[in-house]
């Protein structure tokens, strides 16, 4: 259910030295953290788009193939509707959470399903499925359509982050395979999740802001906000971010003893970030104005035993759970895996701040703590860390120099891919 090496100066220049970018405007302030370097060449401008679409075409045909020429690996069926016959191949792509969206897309929030009501799901992914539907001839399709295409240009965005924030094109590259040959990373690709919106609007935000854009980031982080909750990491991290920025470009060292110094760097137009959390108050505004609680999503946690409490945040549900035997079954595996992607991310997380900036390093690390202790068993988390998408860039700054492990890591986590992909649209619970 949804919730939720850098480079320095060039050679030469002083610490901490500004430098230039190639997207630099008249008068904006670049620190020393910006990547410096001529246009890239066609063929780095290429592979982005290359590999994204390699990406979306393969988990498209796996997911059809698998849904239409094998049995479903669970006997439920909670398709969000009755889908026409042309339309088969859509089942793949829309279990689970999908029937949650379609349904609040269709109908609005008042609807319940038993003790499980639908706030609990973010706003803005159902509305633009709302928006699309009637072009597309229905709300399942248009919610494929919506993730698709949120998906294609998020993954394609980072690429275009990472060839300006990392030292070299091959860590982008790297980096960028990272990403698409992550075993959750079919959730991007047409899956009726709000995952692949998610990622389109940080990377967007985060993006906007390393341009000089503050207020355009501010608006794009308010989209993220009211796409999941945990879109306030987003928000703390654009504010670190630009306050990075603006400090290193002034010679003025961020500390707790220098914290008022550093505030007065940021100029006017970055309070354009504080416009992030107006996704989630408008949606606690109108829980406010139909339910009486602006919190209501909180309490529809319930539902589904995701209570916020010490038995989520212990993972005391967890821990029972592992007991339980036979030890060696998918609901086990499904278990340990998400919570060691957990871990994994959360050690990507701290190399973060080494590798690309405390800015970064504080966002990525509130993304995935927070994702991880929003559930009581870490269901979830799996997909939950794409929208941390610096430590896929760490992650290619390690692999890019070292091939034996690079062909390993990708070997695995491309085969995992295609297992969950096919599990998935055979209605198994991946993530």
């Amino acid at each position: 259910m949804d919730r939720f090496t850098g480079a320095g100066a060039p050679v030469g220049a002083p610490a901490g030295a500004p430098v230039a970018s190639p997207h630099r405007r008249p008068g904006a302030t670049i620190d020393a953290t910006s990547r410096p370097g001529p246009p890239e060449p066609r063929r780095d401008r290429w592979f982005g788009v290359a590999a994204v679409g390699a990406a979306a075409a393969a988990v498209f045909v796996v997911s059809v193939v698998a849904s239409t020429e094998f049995p479903l690996a669970m006997k439920v069926r909670p398709t969000p509707q009755a889908l026409a016959p042309g339309l088969r191949w859509l089942e793949s792509f829309s279990w689970w959470d999908g029937a949650w969206y379609v349904g609040i897309a269709e109908r609005g929030y008042g609807f319940m399903a038993g003790p499980q009501s639908p706030t609990a799901f973010f706003p803005a992914y159902p509305m633009l499925i709302r928006l699309v539907a009637p072009v597309a001839g229905g709300p399942v399709l248009a919610g494929f359509l919506v993730s698709l295409a949120s998906g294609l240009g998020g993954a394609y965005l980072f690429y275009r982050w990472a060839l300006e924030r990392l030292p070299h094109a091959r860590a982008a590259r790297v980096a960028q395979v990272a990403l698409l040959l992550y075993p959750c990373s079919f959730y991007l690709f047409g899956v009726l999740y709000a995952d692949s919106l998610f990622l389109l609007t940080v990377v967007a935000a985060f993006l906007l802001l390393e341009r000089d854009r503050p207020v355009l980031a501010g608006l794009c982080a308010a989209v993220a906000t009211a796409t999941r909750p945990i879109g306030l990491a987003l928000a703390v991290g654009l504010l670190a971010r630009a306050l990075e920025r603006r400090s290193s470009a002034a010679g003025v060292t961020v500390s707790p003893r220098r914290w008022r110094a550093a505030l007065a760097t940021l100029e006017r137009r970055d309070a354009g970030l504080l416009l992030a959390p107006v996704g989630l108050v408008a949606y606690a505004a109108f829980l406010w104005s139909k339910f009486g609680d602006p919190l209501y999503f909180l309490a529809a946690e319930k539902g589904w035993g995701q209570s916020p409490g010490w038995q989520t945040w212990l993972k005391v549900p967890w821990l029972r759970a592992l007991q339980r035997t036979p030890y060696l079954d998918p609901p086990h595996y499904h278990l340990v895996g998400n919570f060691l992607a957990a871990v994994i991310a959360l050690t990507l997380a701290v190399l973060v701040f080494r590798r690309l900036g405390w800015g970064y390093g504080i966002y990525s690390f509130v993304m995935v703590f927070g994702a991880a202790m929003s559930t009581k068993n870490f269901i979830g988390t799996g997909r939950y860390a794409i929208a941390a998408f610096p430590c896929f860039a760490v992650a290619g700054l390690l692999l890019a120099e070292r091939r034996g492990a690079r062909r390993t890591v990708f070997a695995l986590s491309g085969a995992l891919l295609f297992l969950f992909t096919e599990l998935h649209a055979r209605n198994m619970l991946i993530s």
